[in-house]
C-alpha cells in the first residue's frame, strides 16, 4: 500500500488534556523532505505553551510562528493556519489539510502516498567504501516520541543512510542501523521493532506502513489517544447512542473492531453501516487491495472486492517483473504464494518492444459501461487507438480483454502519461525461439485485465498493439465499471 508516503505524519499536538482546554490554536506546515513541493507534514500548535512554544498570537489576532518555529523550517499554513479557540476545530482543519483527510494542497495526486504507483526505486549507491555500498540495505526506520502524545505515540521517519548532508543514519559493518547525532539531538532513536535496514524504498515504506498511526498502528498509538468509552449498555453500545461520535458522518467507521476504533461501540453507525459490503473499504479502486491477509489489511476482509479480485493470480504481486522474487520463504515474504511467479521462478518477463515505423492511427469511443465494446484487428505492424471516454463519469474503472491468437502480439494501455499495462509479447510458445520475440512469451494470447486506471479528469485513453508478423490476427474488448 504504498498509498502512505515517505513521512506519515499529520501531526496533532495536543493530547486529550487539551481536548476541552487550551488554546487558541494555529496550524503550522513544514515541507516534506522526500515528497513533491506540495506534500507537508502538519502541526497543532497550542499558544498558550510557557516553554518550546512554536506559535503565538499577534496584537491584531494573527498566528505568528515563533523563532524556535521558523528555525525548524516551521511557517503557519497560509490557508487554515488559524487561530481556532479549541482544540476539535483546529483538529477538523488538520484533517482538510492532511494528506490522510481531504488532502486539500493534492499531495497524493503528486505522488506523494497512498493507492497511486509508488516512487521509483532510487538508483543504486556507487560502489564506495563507508555505508554507501554497504550490503546489508540503505534504509533504516527512525522513530521519534509525540511530544503531547501518550509514551506509545511517535513519529516515523524513513532514513536513506547515503545522503551526504544531512544525515539522520547510518549502518554499520555488522547490518545494523544507528543513529547520527544531527538525528539523536532531535530525539530520534532507531526503531526497535522495524528499524532495518532495507535494501530498498518499497520494503521500507511497507514498514513504515506497519508502525504508523495511519497505518496498522502496531503500538497502539490511537487506542491509547481515544480509549472506547468504560459505560456502555447491555448490548455494548456506548453513550449517546446512534452517531454519538465526535467524527460521525466523517465517511471513516471509527467503531472498534469493524474500524478504526477511536469511538464507541454503536456511536458512528452511518459510517459503519456499509462496512462490510463489497467495495465499502474507503480505498476501493485505487489499484490496491487492502485486505487482510492478501492486502494492505487497511480495511475489513470482503470490503475491497475488485482491487483483490486478482490477489493470488500469477504476477498480481504489485512488484512483478522487478528482477527480485518476493514471495515468502524464497524472497522478501512482500507478497503471497505464487503472485510474483516471473521474478521466483524464472518465468518470461515482458521485454522492451520497439514501435514500429508503420502505425495505424484510429479513434474509438465508449459511450456506456457495463457491456464490452469490441475493437477491430488492426494491422500488421502496429495500430495505437485513441479511446474517447468523455461520456464517461469519473470514478468509473476500465478493464480490457485480449487476444493474440497464435502468432504474437504485445498490448499497451496508456493512461494520463503512464503505462497502466504493458502485456509484452502473448501468443503461442512456440514461436518464443525466433528473434522477433527475443523478449520473450509473456503467456498465452488471451487475457483479461480488470482495473487498468479509475477515470479522473483526463478523458481519453490509448491502446496500442504491436503486431508479431504477417499473418497475425488479433482482437481486443474495453469495458467499464461504475460502483
Amino acid at each position: 500500500m504504498t498509498r502512505l508516503g515517505l513521512a506519515f505524519v499529520a501531526i496533532s499536538l495536543a493530547s486529550l488534556a487539551f481536548a476541552q482546554q487550551g488554546g487558541p490554536y494555529c496550524i503550522l506546515r513544514n515541507q516534506d523532505l522526500y515528497g513533491p513541493p506540495n506534500c507537508f507534514q502538519f502541526y497543532l500548535a497550542d499558544t498558550t505553551r510557557t516553554s518550546g512554544g512554536m506559535v503565538e498570537i499577534a496584537p491584531g489576532g494573527a498566528c505568528v510562528a515563533t523563532a524556535l518555529a521558523l528555525r525548524q523550517g516551521w511557517e503557519v499554513d497560509p490557508t487554515l493556519g488559524g487561530p481556532y479557540w479549541n482544540w476539535e476545530a483546529g483538529d477538523d482543519a488538520m484533517k482538510v489539510l492532511s494528506r490522510f483527510g481531504d488532502d486539500a494542497y493534492g499531495c497524493l495526486a503528486a505522488g506523494g502516498g497512498g493507492g497511486l504507483p509508488l516512487p521509483p526505486t532510487p538508483p543504486a549507491p556507487p560502489a564506495t567504501p563507508g555505508p554507501t555500498s554497504n550490503p546489508f540495505g540503505r534504509y533504516c526506520v527512525l522513530r521519534d516520541p509525540d511530544l503531547y502524545g501518550p509514551p506509545n505515540c511517535f513519529q516515523f521517519y524513513l532514513a536513506d543512510t547515503t545522503r551526504t548532508s544531512g544525515q539522520m543514519a547510518i549502518i554499520d559493518a555488522q547490518g545494523f542501523c544507528w543513529v547520527t547525532p544531527l538525528a539523536a539531538r532531535q530525539g530520534y532513536e532507531v526503531d526497535p521493532t522495524l528499524g532495518g535496514p532495507y535494501r530498498n524504498w518499497e520494503a521500507a515504506d511497507f514498514a513504515m506502513t506497519r508502525l504508523s498511526r495511519y497505518g496498522d498502528d502496531v503500538y497502539g498509538c490511537l487506542a491509547a489517544l481515544w480509549p472506547p468509552d468504560d459505560e456502555s449498555d447491555e448490548n455494548g453500545a456506548g453513550p449517546g447512542g446512534p452517531n454519538a461520535c465526535r467524527w460521525a458522518f466523517d465517511g471513516e467507521c471509527d467503531e472498534p473492531g469493524i474500524g478504526t476504533g477511536v469511538c464507541a461501540a454503536g456511536t458512528d453507525t452511518a459510517d459503519c453501516a456499509l462496512v462490510g459490503g463489497p467495495d465499502s473499504c474507503r480505498w476501493a479502486f485505487d489499484g490496491e487491495c487492502d485486505e487482510p491477509g492478501i492486502g494492505t489489511g487497511l480495511c475489513v476482509a470482503g470490503t475491497d472486492t475488485a482491487d483483490c479480485a486478482l490477489v493470488g493470480g500469477p504476477d498480481s504481486c504489485r512488484w512483478a517483473f522487478d528482477g527480485e522474487c518476493d514471495e515468502p520463504g524464497i524472497g522478501t515474504g512482500l507478497c503471497p504464494a505464487g503472485t510474483d511467479t516471473a521474478d521466483c521462478r524464472g518465468g518470461a518477463q515482458p521485454g522492451p518492444i520497439d514501435m514500429p515505423e508503420d502505425v495505424e492511427q484510429r479513434q474509438q469511443r465508449l459511450d456506456v459501461c457495463a457491456d464490452w465494446v469490441a475493437a477491430d484487428s488492426g494491422g500488421v505492424e502496429g495500430t495505437v487507438d485513441t479511446w474517447d471516454i468523455s461520456a464517461i463519469p469519473a470514478g468509473a474503472s476500465f478493464d480490457i480483454a485480449f487476444d493474440a491468437h497464435s502468432v504474437p502480439d504485445s498490448f499497451r494501455v496508456t493512461y494520463q502519461g503512464a503505462t497502466v499495462l504493458d502485456t509484452g509479447w502473448r501468443g503461442d510458445a512456440n514461436y518464443g525461439d525466433q528473434p522477433r520475440y527475443a523478449a520473450g512469451i509473456a503467456g498465452p494470447g488471451q487475457g483479461q485485465q480488470d482495473d487498468l486506471f479509475v477515470r479522473a479528469g483526463t478523458t481519453g485513453f490509448t491502446v496500442t498493439v504491436i503486431g508479431g508478423e504477417d499473418g497475425t490476427a488479433w482482437d481486443y474488448r474495453i469495458r467499464c465499471r461504475t460502483r
